[in-house]
């Protein structure tokens, strides 16, 4: 100070007070970015697993379906009917 002019030391000081503020806003802009970034982190990790559970699904869906089919007749109720159409036709 004692080699500055008082005016040159009031710019100067004036200066690093607007380059703190500036950084001060970076540092909080950098916190936020970083924050929506973990947020945006945890989203798609949700995501992936949601996507990963509904892909088992249809996995276990094709599976289903390109197994043979069961027909639960009762061979009963085709007796029955047959009867009926025999009883019909005497």
């Amino acid at each position: 100070m004692n080699d500055l002019p008082r005016s040159q030391y009031q710019q100067l000081k004036h200066t690093i007070e607007r380059r703190q503020e500036r950084l001060q806003t970076l540092n909080k802009a950098c916190q936020q970015a970083r924050g929506e970034h973990e947020h945006m982190i945890i989203t798609q990790q949700k995501f992936n697993e949601d996507l990963i559970s509904t892909n088992d699904w249809f996995r276990r869906l094709v599976q289903e379906f390109t197994q043979p089919l069961e027909l639960n007749l009762s061979l009963n109720n085709v007796n029955d009917y047959q009867d009926a159409m025999n009883v019909r036709f005497i």
